[in-house]
């Protein structure tokens, strides 16, 4: 059973809100926003950045799934798209985008292990074309990763290439459950992902859980959560369906099966939060947790902690450089999206035109705000001195003090004067404090919880 005050208070902060990976979010961005603007941003980012790559095919689909992707069957449309990555890069390099040093990349999805052996290292071939890692200096590269179409070669090639961390969708480990979201995935495959990145010296692995997906129960969602442990992760993504339809006509399926109650999915969420805790893992806030040496850890308590598209990111305050379909890019003053759609995306590169399909330049309250939000969802508090512009953070906080009163008699924060820190319990809430200080609020989100 839910413990009532937890359930209590899950009913009374139950809304839509931004999961922040960005802030402004990315419902925000205009295609009307100036591209030359967009892209003199984006020439003027500093010398050190985090590179983004979107593979957009997967073999199947996965009716839960809210990415970008494209559901492809012929490994050879990959080449094209390489192609087409290389000339992104090629298009920026004319604009005088000079080489930048990488000190984060990570290939996301669609299912970047779509990529034949070949294809991978033909990927990093490009990269090193136009980017650079400096010597000496370690470099985060990470890779999301389906168990049901990796190989052992597919591995040694990324192993080949650099990649130290990988990224392993789970998701759920019942048999009906998966039926039901159409993704048939057994345990096996799941060893054989683990074992195989670890015997090739990839051996920081995260593992992705999802709960509130159709027939899934408290009894068979804690047989998954073992599962999961069985597998030893350094990090576990638990993230919460997030039902869009109206922007993922496929989600519309899932309607017609069983999805639990409200109820149900809350006691999932409490029984991971304790399971996890009680296995010695630290809850960082919002979907993620970490074994207490972990980088996002000492990230947190460094104080270097910062959210980007890909989640939690140790590497604050570096400009992020997206390329691909879909691709998101952030520099200190703005946000930039390719194009959504492949045809858009290619003919934009083959008529010689950055592929920018929208974006949002922030003005100087946008970014104060920025920092208000992300000092909530990576430091788990708020603190007035930090701020030097006092009169502006006033002006904001005032505006949220009467919430921010009622969330302390909840316990959610502890108030102290013009700051705050955020409790255990609060860490639930994560969303719902930092949208106290979000000013461009809007209701097309998936649930806070």
């Amino acid at each position: 059973m839910i413990e009532p005050t937890i359930k209590n208070l899950i009913n009374k902060y139950a809304a839509n809100g931004p999961r922040y990976t960005s802030y402004p979010t990315a419902v925000h961005f205009s295609e009307n926003e100036n591209k030359e603007t967009l892209t003199r941003y984006a020439l003027e980012q500093g010398k050190d950045c985090s590179l983004y790559i979107h593979i957009p095919f997967c073999k199947s689909l996965c009716w839960f799934c809210a990415c970008t992707s494209e559901i492809c069957l012929d490994s050879s449309k990959a080449d094209e798209y390489l192609d087409l990555l290389d000339l992104e890069f090629s298009l920026w390099q004319k604009k005088s985008f000079v080489k930048r040093n990488l000190v984060q990349i990570h290939f996301g999805g669609g299912t970047p292990n779509f990529l034949t052996p070949k294809q991978i290292l033909r990927l990093n071939e490009i990269i090193k074309k136009y980017f650079e890692k400096e010597e000496g200096k370690n470099c985060e590269f990470s890779v999301e990763l389906d168990p049901r179409t990796l190989s052992q070669e597919k591995i040694e090639a990324f192993a080949q290439i650099g990649v130290n961390r990988a990224s392993v969708g789970v998701q759920d480990s019942n048999e009906e459950v998966q039926k039901a979201i159409n993704r048939i995935q057994s345990m096996e495959m799941n060893f054989f992902a683990f074992e195989t990145l670890r015997k090739n010296g990839i051996a920081k692995i995260n593992i992705d859980l999802m709960y509130g997906l159709p027939l899934q129960s408290l009894e068979k969602f804690e047989k998954t959560l073992n599962d999961a442990m069985s597998l030893n992760p350094d990090r576990i993504a638990l993230f919460s369906y997030a039902h869009v339809p109206w922007l993922k006509a496929s989600q519309k399926i899932l309607e017609r099966k069983k999805l639990p109650s409200v109820d149900e999915k809350v006691e999932c969420f409490l029984s991971a939060l304790d399971f996890f805790t009680k296995a010695n893992y630290e809850y960082i806030g919002l979907d993620h947790f970490a074994k207490s040496d972990d980088d996002l850890i000492k990230a947190r308590q460094a104080g270097t902690l910062q959210r980007n598209f890909q989640g939690y990111s140790t590497c604050a305050n570096v400009d992020s450089f997206g390329a691909g379909l879909s691709s998101i890019s952030q520099t200190k003053m703005s946000y930039r999206q390719n194009y959504k759609d492949m045809n858009e995306y290619a003919n934009s590169l083959k008529s010689g035109i950055l592929p920018i399909e929208r974006g949002i330049v922030l003005n100087a309250e946008d970014d104060f705000r920025r920092k208000m939000i992300f000092s909530i969802m990576c430091n788990l508090k708020l603190d007035a001195d930090s701020f030097a512009d006092k009169e502006l953070y006033m002006k904001i906080f005032n505006s949220a003090r009467e919430s921010l009163e009622d969330m302390q008699k909840d316990s959610l924060i502890t108030l102290n004067g013009n700051s705050f820190t955020v409790t255990t319990t609060g860490r639930i809430f994560l969303r719902n404090i930092a949208m106290l200080f979000d000013g461009r609020q809007m209701s097309r989100h998936s649930s806070t919880l």
